[in-house]
């Protein structure tokens, strides 16, 4: 629960001065527009906002200015399970939560269908990371001044939405405000380095996934840095995802870039990250399940609406 907070304070990925204080458990377990309290619980019986909706946010706020007074979330805990993993027909508390939290502030569901504030609840998308346009939400409400905004690859916030690159390119004036997910084609035997060029200090994630979708290696870097995975076995297309560590490290608006290799040492090869883009966006490919309706329904436990 306090990571979901976390998630919206300036210090991680929003940029403004936005703080959640933590103020201990409690035995309330209903909402109370009146009581100044801002409270989350679980509706195990009686919950009456209908059995598809796995939360609800509720607020009071002054009509007038419209200043935010108390905000109440209830879980469906009537019609779900509920678990801080990544388990099979229960719902992930984090992610919902990450996305309830956004009424707090007063934004509204969001057309985007990979933001976070988007109505319907879509694991895959990572909801629990901040898309672009949730931050850009939270910026315009709450900060001065103006946000500058992702790159041209935006959105390729997940490995459905992933952009087609090549290796031997360079990429750079890339942001790095929610995860890069990129796509490229591999021989079996590869193997496979990135070098990273980030004049920041922030803490990034490396991942590799073969076409599956299964992660098959991950590094850790701050800064600029280097990454060579293993060998590549009868793979044809792998996903490259970069993305900061959002948990223990502050959002950072500054460009990174990187170059990709294919057996080759970054070390002697004279490229550097600065080329112009050459992508092919593989966002309408169909490994997107969209249902007609804009809903996503990946498996069981993708189901159900956010209020």
């Amino acid at each position: 629960i306090k990571s979901a907070f976390n998630r919206w304070e300036g210090t991680h990925q929003t940029f403004c001065e936005i703080d959640f204080t933590y103020l201990d458990t409690t035995s309330s377990n209903r909402f109370s527009g009146s009581d100044n309290k801002n409270l989350v619980f679980w509706v195990e019986d009686g919950w009456s906002y209908g059995s598809s909706a796995l939360a609800v946010t509720l607020c009071t706020y002054y009509v007038d200015s419209g200043r935010l007074v108390d905000c109440d979330v209830g879980f469906n805990g009537q019609d779900f399970t509920w678990t801080t993993a990544d388990t099979g027909g229960s719902q992930n508390i984090r992610e919902v939560l990450t996305h309830e939290i956004g009424h707090f502030w007063g934004l509204d569901h969001s057309s985007q269908q990979t933001a976070t504030m988007y109505a319907y609840y879509q694991p895959r998308y990572l909801i629990a990371d901040l898309d672009f346009d949730d931050i850009q939400g939270a910026y315009d409400r709450f900060c001065q001044g103006s946000l500058e905004s992702d790159d041209e690859l935006e959105p390729n916030d997940s490995l459905l939405t992933a952009v087609r690159i090549d290796a031997g390119r360079s990429y750079a004036g890339l942001k790095l405000y929610d995860h890069d997910v990129y796509k490229l084609s591999v021989h079996s035997g590869d193997v496979l380095g990135v070098a990273i060029e980030d004049a920041s200090s922030r803490v990034k994630g490396v991942r590799l996934y073969d076409g599956n979708r299964l992660l098959l290696d991950q590094r850790t870097c701050t800064g600029s840095c280097t990454a060579f995975f293993g060998e590549i076995s009868g793979a044809t297309t792998v996903y490259l995802k970069i993305y900061g560590a959002f948990d223990s490290h502050s959002i950072k608006a500054d460009d990174y870039g990187f170059a990709l290799y294919i057996d080759a040492d970054p070390a002697d090869d004279n490229a550097a990250p600065g080329a112009p883009y050459d992508v092919e966006d593989d966002s309408g490919s169909s490994d997107d399940d969209d249902n007609d309706d804009g809903s996503r329904q990946t498996s069981d436990d993708a189901s159900g609406w956010c209020g």
